[in-house]
């Protein structure tokens, strides 16, 4: 059993022996992310796309895992991919990388998304189109994953491979735009002011997606070769300060008098498990 047990390694258990099951390939870290940012849709209604449909066996996955009230889109290259279209489940064909092909895409998407998660192609230009076309796709309190990110390190997909040792990473590749995301995420101090400004540095206006990752990304998530974001509007820091006693940096002369406040009931409380 592996050590975190969840219901997709059930489900990859269910079909191990079935030789009539469509296949499914999946690396050891997913299932906990995905169990993680995603448990909160399984039985509802949920809309989700997915890049890289192939031999039809991650989307049976995704049924089983979210239910009934799944719609699904999937995108793939190859035509036959089709042939797992059903009263459920959509299937485009198209080249990921060709932004004209997702313009018409989105005129024939029924609703926006819930989750995206892109395991198609693995290019660099595949998957930074993708993100840039598809993310504001993702509604919020929605998530966009992306997955086998190996390839931003593997020079025929487009990366760059890091040398041991090493002190930068691959340029150009999506692991680098993930980096670049973290400087979004934290763009309201990006200008050195460390206790947050009202507005984001005008500097990333210029870069595909940065926009609207700076008022809808809340947070990024990473686990090895996949990257979870989590959607949800996005607000000017604000810092919160409570209590009266404070001892100034530097200083060593004062001294707290004992008094405290009484501590709330819940905060008492055992925490559930």
């Amino acid at each position: 059993m592996p050590t975190y047990w969840t219901p997709f390694h059930q489900y990859m258990e269910n079909i191990r022996k079935c030789s009539s099951c469509p296949l499914v390939h999946k690396w050891e870290p997913y299932f906990k992310g995905y169990h993680t940012h995603l448990s909160r849709f399984r039985g509802k209604n949920v809309t989700m796309m997915e890049v890289g449909v192939q031999s039809g066996g991650s989307m049976m996955m995704w049924r089983s895992y979210f239910g009934p009230g799944l719609r699904y889109y999937g995108v793939d290259i190859n035509p036959a991919a089709q042939q797992f279209e059903s009263e459920w489940a959509t299937i485009f064909i198209g080249d990921q990388a060709d932004p004209a092909f997702w313009v018409s895409v989105k005129k024939m998407m029924l609703s926006p998304l819930d989750f995206f998660l892109d395991d198609g192609g693995h290019r660099m230009k595949q998957q930074i189109t993708t993100f840039q076309l598809m993310y504001p796709e993702v509604k919020l309190n929605g998530v966009y994953a992306c997955e086998d990110l190996a390839t931003s390190y593997a020079r025929r997909f487009g990366g760059v491979n890091q040398q041991p040792g090493a002190l930068e990473g691959p340029r150009g590749s999506f692991i680098e735009l993930s980096k670049q995301m973290i400087d979004w995420l934290n763009c309201y101090f990006s200008t050195g002011t460390v206790m947050g400004s009202k507005s984001c540095s005008m500097e990333f206006d210029a870069i595909p997606g940065a926009t609207n990752f700076i008022q809808k990304g809340y947070s990024l998530h990473f686990y090895s070769q996949i990257m979870f974001i989590e959607k949800a509007k996005v607000v000017p820091p604000r810092n919160y300060r409570s209590g009266g006693y404070s001892i100034s940096t530097g200083s060593s002369s004062t001294k707290w008098d004992g008094k405290h406040y009484d501590t709330p009931a819940a905060a008492t409380a055992p925490i559930g498990i």
